[in-house]
């Protein structure tokens, strides 16, 4: 019953209700990104975005959450898997462009070697 009436407050725009939700889940979704990524600035700047997922939903004032719980914990994944992707993504570029680099190198030494 008292989560319903969170919800409520919560769906309604309450601030107040927001803040009480920021310190009640913070530091599980922390704890959560700090212990996935490994460092804290990517796990606190994860953190930071969940509640602000969060509270631009309210702001949107479309379909009301009916679970917080089960919301937070799908962003949570969400922005994971996100960051994850970007960050594979930008290892394979810099390795693509790291090899150019070491193969262009190399063929400049081999160039070298023939004069």
């Amino acid at each position: 019953m008292a989560e319903k009436v969170a919800l409520d407050r919560l769906n309604q725009k309450d601030q107040a209700e927001f803040e009480k939700v920021f310190k009640r889940y913070h530091p599980m979704i922390y704890q959560y990104f700090l212990k996935e990524v490994g460092n804290v600035h990517d796990a606190e700047d994860l953190t930071s975005q969940v509640f602000e997922s969060l509270w631009n939903k309210l702001e949107k004032n479309e379909n009301p959450i009916l679970c917080l719980v089960s919301w937070l914990n799908a962003v949570r994944r969400n922005k994971l898997a996100d960051f994850l992707r970007k960050k594979y993504r930008q290892k394979a570029i810099f390795e693509d462009a790291f090899g150019k680099i070491e193969r262009f190198e190399h063929d400049e030494d081999t160039e070298m070697e023939r004069i």
